[in-house]
């Protein structure tokens, strides 16, 4: 015990300021070995802080290792989908078959051509015949002679240009029309020296208004100008079958299973709920102020609560509808 209490007594003049007294840990206590150390002038360190720089750097390390990665497998393996990744191309087998059986033919080809030489028994119009024996019967080969190449050209451009050439129907002037030349061109009439503006001021001046023909006074009969009796009476008759329609259609922000109260029931209800509240408030004014057996206070409640019922059907029923049950 007394080891540890010296070994705690050197830990705390080490940390907690060297010198200091008992009183002065009494006073200022030092709460921790990070205060203790700020005490000294020691900078404590930052954990949390270190932790954090350390998973970022090792997050930066694991995503340009993923990045690196995925650019080698890129690399080394195109893009393709799962569903076709063991599907092998079509075009590149059938192109892959087609040289081969070329080949094929072709090292075939030689290789007669090879056994016929040695053998000296070339049949005539073989294709080693055809390229080796030369037109002059000489048995030397025929090469391009120096200065066709421009003469080849030139027969060339000559083909070309007579396929570019234009097709008859185009000759014919079935295409797009040419533009006229300069002396195609008709001339314009010549200037005129009349006053077009003075003319047409003239003709309105002198232009005579043209009056509807006047009735004659005694072909008129006695109501003549007036709307005629039967249909006068005809829109008296639309009216009211419009005015019976709106009356017996259906509200269409009525409920179902209600009906629209009629103005003047809605009118006289609101009445007597006035005068109903106008009674339940003298009532309630005649009370005297401290109320306190229980009698009157069940008469107050109750007048109360009936002042309430009268307001809540005061403002139902004063909208400009009002819907009950049917």
């Amino acid at each position: 015990e007394i080891v540890a209490s010296m070994a705690s007594y050197q830990h705390q003049r080490h940390y907690g300021g060297g010198g200091k007294s008992s009183i002065g840990d009494i006073i200022a206590p030092a709460h921790g070995i990070r205060e203790q150390q700020a005490r000294r002038g020691i900078q404590p360190r930052d954990h949390a802080r270190e932790n954090r720089l350390a998973l970022r750097e090792q997050q930066m390390r694991n995503r340009e290792r993923r990045h690196e990665e995925s650019e080698i497998v890129h690399r080394q393996q195109p893009f393709k989908m799962q569903q076709f990744r063991n599907v092998q191309s079509k075009l590149k087998s059938d192109t892959e078959s087609r040289v081969e059986k070329s080949k094929l033919r072709l090292d075939t080809e030689r290789l007669k051509e090879n056994q016929q030489t040695r053998s000296g028994n070339s049949p005539r119009g073989s294709p080693a015949d055809k390229r080796n024996s030369p037109t002059d019967g000489s048995n030397s080969r025929q090469f391009l002679k120096k200065g066709t190449l421009a003469q080849r050209q030139a027969e060339a451009r000559a083909a070309n240009a007579a396929k570019a050439e234009p097709s008859p129907r185009k000759k014919a002037g079935n295409g797009k029309a040419a533009v006229p030349s300069r002396a195609d061109v008709g001339r314009l009439a010549p200037r005129q020296s009349k006053n077009f503006v003075s003319g047409n001021r003239n003709e309105a001046a002198s232009m005579k208004v043209v009056r509807k023909a006047e009735v004659d006074p005694t072909q008129r009969h006695e109501n003549y100008g007036n709307v005629p009796a039967y249909l006068q009476d005809r829109k008296a008759q639309w009216a009211e079958d419009e005015a019976r329609r709106k009356a017996e259609a259906r509200d269409p922000d009525c409920p179902a299973g209600m009906t629209l109260m009629p103005e003047e029931e809605r009118l006289d209800t609101l009445r007597i709920l006035n005068e109903s509240e106008k009674e339940t408030q003298a009532l309630l004014f005649k009370m005297p102020m401290r109320v306190t057996t229980p009698s009157m206070v069940q008469k107050k409640n109750a007048l109360e609560a009936k002042l309430k019922e009268i307001e809540a059907a005061k403002k139902i029923f004063s909208r400009q509808k009002v819907y009950v049950t049917e």
